[in-house]
């Protein structure tokens, strides 16, 4: 059985495929399509920290591997450096050794996009370490792009209606009828 397309619809022509290629192929991608569903398998960054905190149970323990920009302080400690840091899904916080910590140039916040690290370590449900706290431990930090100033413009129309608003705001507190 040969299928056939008309070449007007997709401006393909199918004619050349035997059926058993057809189907060969459209088996394969349903099968990935399944895998990638049922194992949330995100191929491109590695688990997502809402992924992480979801299935926790799941993870606890397991060697796991985020891409996530460096939010807030890096916080120095006498046994290692904390760091929160988002995917854009949550936010987790990452304890390392002072040896593995990259030179992280910029934290994000309100003025800075924070650099993007490639994090791999042990997902801990609850650090007994850290007072049950859910962390992961970090064996290998890299930055993989580096983080920049945000340029924020100011917007003038805004800026346009307090100047002309605040005045006659002003004006009619002052002429306000007394009664």
């Amino acid at each position: 059985m040969k299928i056939l397309m008309n070449e007007r619809t997709y401006g393909l022509n199918f004619k050349f495929f035997s059926s058993s290629v057809l189907q060969f192929f459209s088996s394969s991608v349903c099968i990935l399509c399944l895998l990638f569903f049922i194992f949330d398998i995100n191929p491109a960054s590695g688990a997502s920290i809402t992924g992480l905190i979801q299935n926790a149970n799941q993870y606890d323990g397991q060697i796991v591997e985020i891409q996530a920009e460096v939010i807030g302080d890096v916080m120095r400690r006498s046994n290692g450096v904390w760091l929160n840091v988002s995917d854009g899904t949550s936010a987790i916080g990452i304890f390392c050794a002072r040896s593995i910590l990259p030179q992280i140039k910029f934290r994000g916040d309100y003025k800075n996009s924070g650099d993007i690290l490639l994090i791999k370590g042990q997902f801990n449900r609850a650090d007994r370490s850290q007072g049950g706290d859910l962390d992961i431990r970090a064996s290998e930090i890299k930055v993989i792009k580096d983080g920049y100033k945000v340029k924020r413009e100011l917007n003038r129309g805004k800026l346009n209606a307090i100047v002309i608003l605040v005045p006659i705001i002003i004006v009619l507190i002052i002429i306000k009828p007394r009664g």
